[in-house]
């Protein structure tokens, strides 16, 4: 048998880690991300914030840069949810979403803290697409969660996002501020920056 890397009976590597590879060297970004389980290095992060307003149809403009996230993945849809904790709304990538699920999948099945959970992370989630201007439709009922009349801001986090009204934005940074100099909270050893 003749194999790519060794010759005769020589070793071949699987196809997805050369893909993963292959792209890695195109994408070149240095980020940290999964691909079908394995681990690359060309995933983009949801980072920076953006203004958007909504039109009088209700669309607004998702930010090229989140949708270069998106877009490594050859996808134009996200997920949005109204957040269970905070007067926003909460975004994410199908990756990102399904990194929750398996969260959920790790409690108890039917316990009432894996059913909470679930109801408030998934009952009200809508998958959104862009068009080709990168336009989409906020759904009303988001729209009067955060308290969005004609400006949002979108905040990205990592590996999601957030959608906040400009005043309460500046209230919630206002208070984490606070509340980090106060607690001083670190991140665990192998995670700085």
């Amino acid at each position: 048998m003749v194999g790519r890397a060794g010759g005769i009976g020589g070793f071949r590597r699987p196809l997805h880690r050369r893909v993963v590879k292959r792209s890695i060297r195109r994408a070149g970004t240095g980020r940290a991300g999964r691909i079908e389980g394995q681990r690359s290095s060309f995933m983009r992060m949801f980072l920076d914030s953006h203004s958007a307003r909504l039109d009088k149809k209700g669309r607004a403009s998702f930010p090229a840069s989140f949708r270069a996230a998106l877009e490594r993945f050859e996808v134009h849809s996200f997920y949005l949810r109204p957040h269970h904790l905070h007067t926003c709304i909460e975004g994410f990538s199908n990756a990102a979403l399904d990194g929750v699920n398996a969260s959920l999948g790790a409690m108890d099945a039917y316990s009432e803290d894996q059913e909470l959970l679930a109801l408030a992370l998934f009952g009200d989630t809508a998958e959104l697409n862009y068009d080709a201007e990168g336009r989409f439709s906020l759904p009303s009922k988001l729209q009067r969660h955060a308290q969005i009349e004609d400006t949002m801001v979108f905040v990205g986090m990592g590996d999601k996002f957030q959608i906040w009204e400009p005043a309460l934005l500046d209230r919630r940074k206002a208070d984490a501020i606070l509340r980090l100099r106060d607690q001083r909270p670190s991140l665990p050893p192998g995670h700085r920056a």
